[in-house]
């Protein structure tokens, strides 16, 4: 049975949650943390002030043998923002969740980066050069926006707005979504425009695709494939990065976010027959709150 000690800090937390958070993410926060306090309680935990870093490793250990790993890394999230909940309002003396590591079964199925190692992907290009900028800011859509690497050789100038924030992305099937786009990527998409695009143009080349190659005509996957292996390469990251993984990584960074599962499933283009279609606003409202990353500086 969960004791009231534990209950009550939630309850308030929440309750201030709701004061800049979005109902959706509010109850999400609210399911992780009933999850877990159901789990304290089978440790005979009363209080957040008996949970150590010991206890919480073993509890999501025990979680991973049933739990997704974008649910094990969304507890982690929802814990660590409820823990600096409670060292402001000094109801704990310790935070459990500072330097957790995530459960080894979990670390091995994890077919995707963290936030630090995207960044540091995406960062390792660097250079003025028409091709670096190109390369650059392919890189900082992928991860912007999860796009297949079919839709990203699909984009074309006209399918940018970035007046209003969003691409309209043309799948295999013809089928068009709008995806939000963060004012990081859209930056580099314009300085590519401005400079190194024009580079590329080839006037005996029709090519009407957004991302060009050094002759002038439409890229090919296996160019998208190489650059993100020689950027993982640089970036000394151990795990073969492909746009799969990147894309991964995006849905992942989303969820431990607290990002609403419809909203990311819109944006990566996985809705389900029937599933309802949340408005681009609240979906780009969404977005802005819980990927960070891809709004700073770059």
């Amino acid at each position: 049975m969960i004791s009231e000690q534990l209950a009550i800090p939630v309850k308030a937390y929440l309750e201030q949650l709701k004061q800049r958070r979005s109902p959706s993410t509010v109850a999400n926060y609210g399911l992780d943390l009933q999850r877990m306090m159901k789990t304290f309680a089978t440790h005979d935990i009363q209080t957040w002030d008996q949970v150590d870093h010991y206890l919480l490793t073993q509890v999501l250990n025990e979680l991973a043998e049933t739990a997704s790993v974008a649910t094990i890394r969304r507890y982690c999230s929802s814990l660590r923002q409820f823990y600096r909940y409670l060292l402001e309002q000094r109801l704990v003396n310790q935070d459990p969740t500072h330097d957790l590591a995530l459960p080894r079964r979990v670390m091995t199925e994890a077919a995707t980066l963290s936030v630090e190692e995207t960044l540091t992907l995406i960062e390792t290009i660097t250079g003025t050069t028409t091709l670096a900028i190109r390369n650059r800011t392919i890189l900082e859509v992928m991860y912007a926006t999860g796009l297949k690497v079919s839709e990203l050789l699909a984009l074309t100038e006209e399918d940018l707005h970035f007046n209003l924030d969003f691409l309209t992305v043309h799948d295999r099937l013809g089928k068009e979504r709008l995806v939000p786009i963060s004012h990081r990527a859209q930056k580099w998409v314009e300085k590519y425009l401005q400079v190194a695009r024009p580079q590329l143009v080839n006037s005996n080349v029709e090519a009407n695709a957004l991302f060009l190659n050094a002759r002038g005509g439409q890229l090919s996957r296996q160019t998208i494939w190489q650059l993100l292996k020689n950027s993982a390469a640089n970036a000394e990251i151990k795990v073969t990065v492909t746009p799969e993984i990147l894309r991964a990584s995006l849905k992942d960074h989303l969820l431990a976010n607290q990002a609403d599962y419809l909203a990311v499933v819109q944006i990566l283009g996985t809705r389900i027959q029937n599933m309802p279609l949340l408005p681009l606003k609240r979906v780009q409202k969404i977005y802005r709150a819980c990927l960070p990353a891809a709004f700073e500086e770059g």
